[in-house]
């Protein structure tokens, strides 16, 4: 409740809201397909580089030793759960509009 905080606190409207709720419905699913349809382009182009290598890549990446070994590591835990969730989050918001 800081009054110098306030300012922060102000609701800016940066878009036309929707009309009602199957429109809103309709500009979510647009941005969330947009979404997978990029997510899905970039899995096919790493899919492309990886090749069959992929799992040779991982394995050698498993066993690197020292700080980068374990920074990959962390980083690459982070990233399959932060997938996880948006897959469970997708799954969910597909199942609720139905």
């Amino acid at each position: 409740d800081d009054p110098a905080l306030s300012r922060c606190r102000r609701w800016r409207e940066l878009v036309d809201r929707p009309a009602d709720e199957a429109e809103a419905r309709g500009l979510l699913r647009a941005v969330v397909d947009a979404q997978v349809e990029r997510l899905q382009d970039r899995l096919a182009e790493v899919e492309e580089v990886e090749g069959d290598d992929a799992f040779e890549m991982a394995e050698r990446a498993s066993f690197l030793a020292g700080d980068a070994g374990e920074r990959l590591r962390r980083l690459q835990s982070a990233r399959a759960r932060e997938l996880f969730r948006a897959v469970q989050i997708l799954t969910k918001m597909r199942k609720d509009s139905t």
